[in-house]
């Protein structure tokens, strides 16, 4: 098998997307990928605005947590485990 598929992010609109589940590390990795941003962006948080660049996305700890269903620290090592196998890059603040 080779060769790509398009997945529009409208996916995570649909019921079966929606349903309240703990996630596999698959479906949190698809949803990291989702996130990201196709184009430069700029989004302001809290009073300031923020350029993004495509690729790039923010997010929370806490957020991840609650629409995966993981813990803290599995998402955190999660997110570790694919900085390490240079699938994603973070920054924390």
């Amino acid at each position: 098998m080779q060769g790509w598929i398009k997945l529009h992010r409208r996916i995570k609109e649909n019921w079966i997307y929606k349903e309240k589940r703990v996630f596999s590390k698959f479906e949190a990795w698809i949803d990291l990928i989702m996130r990201a941003n196709h184009k430069d962006t700029k989004v302001l948080l809290g009073n300031e605005l923020i350029e993004l660049k495509r690729g790039h996305f923010i997010t929370s700890i806490r957020t991840l947590c609650n629409e995966w269903n993981w813990s803290n620290s599995k998402v955190i090592n999660f997110l570790k485990l694919l900085e390490k196998d240079e699938m994603i890059t973070y920054k924390s603040d």
